[in-house]
C-alpha cells in the first residue's frame, strides 16, 4: 500500500493532511488584510493533498491505461484490430483495479482524517471575490487546482 500511495502522489511519501488547527489559519489567512498572506493561504489550500479529488486521480489513471493499451496494440504483431477486444478488456481490468486500489487508498486516508475539501472549496469560492487581482489570482488557481464539481461551480459562477 505505501508503495502505491509514493506512485499514486509522484513519488514520495504524501504530506500529512492538515491539523484542524493548520485548516483553520489558512482559512482565517484568506481574509487578512494584506494581499500575500491571503495569496499563499488560498495556494497552500489550492496545493494540499486534502483538495486532490478522486476524480482527478482516476482521470490520470484513465489516460495513463489507455497509453498502455495503445502502447500494446502497436508492439503486436498483428493487424490492427485483431484480437483488440481482449486486449481492451484486459486493459479495462487493469483500470479498475487501478481505479478500485485509488478510491480505496483515499478512502482509508480519508477514514483517518476527514477530508476537509468543503470547507476550503468554499472559502475559496468566497474569496474569489475579494476586490485584489492578486489574490483573485491566486484563489482561482486554488480552485483549478483542486477541481472538483463544486470548485468548478465556483470558478464559473464569477
Amino acid at each position: 500500500m505505501a508503495d502505491f500511495l509514493r506512485r499514486l502522489f509522484g513519488g514520495s511519501e504524501p504530506e500529512e493532511p492538515f491539523s484542524e488547527e493548520q485548516l483553520t489559519v489558512l482559512l482565517e489567512s484568506l481574509e487578512a488584510k494584506d494581499t500575500y498572506t491571503r495569496v499563499m493561504a488560498a495556494q497552500q489550500l489550492g496545493e494540499a493533498r486534502e483538495t486532490r479529488a478522486v476524480d482527478g486521480l482516476i482521470a490520470a489513471l484513465h489516460t495513463d491505461m489507455l497509453k498502455r493499451f495503445v502502447e500494446q496494440m502497436q508492439a503486436r504483431d498483428r493487424p490492427a484490430g485483431y484480437n483488440a477486444m481482449a486486449l481492451y478488456s484486459e486493459v479495462a481490468r487493469a483500470e479498475a483495479d487501478l481505479k478500485s486500489a485509488a478510491a480505496a487508498a483515499l478512502g482509508q486516508i480519508g477514514e483517518a482524517h476527514p477530508q476537509p475539501r468543503e470547507r476550503i472549496v468554499a472559502a475559496l469560492a468566497a474569496a474569489l471575490h475579494e476586490r485584489d487581482y492578486y489574490t483573485t489570482v491566486a484563489v482561482r488557481d486554488a480552485l483549478a487546482l483542486i477541481d472538483t464539481p463544486e470548485a468548478r461551480q465556483a470558478l464559473g459562477s464569477r
